[in-house]
């Protein structure tokens, strides 16, 4: 018998689970496909993908929407801020959109904001599905007594200016204003 040979390893399995699983992810299918339709026939789904496609250029700065966040600033903070910037607004808005919306709609929503990054700047994309910065701002949200403060700080600790406070401001700015602004975009969503 070879070294990886599991061939004589017997897997016992209740016919009648297997059924009840079969039946019950059928339904669950159903109900998916049943939900996608009627977001669909709503126009909720079309709704969505433009507010993907917004946020895609607002986080490539190529909308002016969010100015009076950062505003003519950006051009005087060097490309590690710059990237920072772009990570904590994409971060905001994915994690605003599951707040505010179904699961069904906001991962339609993101998926159509990461399919704009893919599309039009894909070394930013492969760098962004690298980074390890979503999981310290998720870390941050988790302890939920002062968001805004732990992601200001995690901000600041990612663009290597953990004590300068401008920075850990412009953070707790970006996190708020952009969180707003998503809101204000997902108001039309029918529910």
């Amino acid at each position: 018998m070879r070294k990886n040979d599991d061939g004589d390893i017997k897997l016992f399995v209740s016919s009648s689970s297997t059924e009840e699983q079969r039946n019950e992810n059928d339904s669950q299918i159903i109900s998916v496909a049943k939900a996608l339709d009627a977001q669909r026939s709503n126009g909720n789904l079309a709704k969505v993908e433009k507010i993907g496609k917004q946020l895609y250029k607002i986080v490539s700065f190529e909308d002016n929407a969010l100015d009076s966040i950062i505003g003519s600033q950006l051009s005087c903070f060097d490309d590690k801020l710059r990237y920072e910037i772009r990570v904590l607004m994409i971060f905001t808005s994915q994690v605003t959109l599951h707040s505010v919306l179904p699961q069904i709609l906001s991962t339609q929503a993101v998926n159509s904001m990461y399919h704009y990054i893919r599309k039009n700047q894909q070394d930013f994309y492969d760098s962004l599905i690298e980074c390890s910065s979503f999981s310290l701002y998720y870390l941050a949200i988790r302890n939920k007594v002062d968001i805004e403060g732990d992601i200001s700080k995690t901000f600041a600790a990612l663009c290597a200016k953990e004590d300068d406070e401008d920075i850990i401001a412009l953070g707790r700015k970006i996190f708020v204003e952009m969180g707003k602004y998503v809101k204000s975009l997902s108001s039309d969503i029918k529910l």
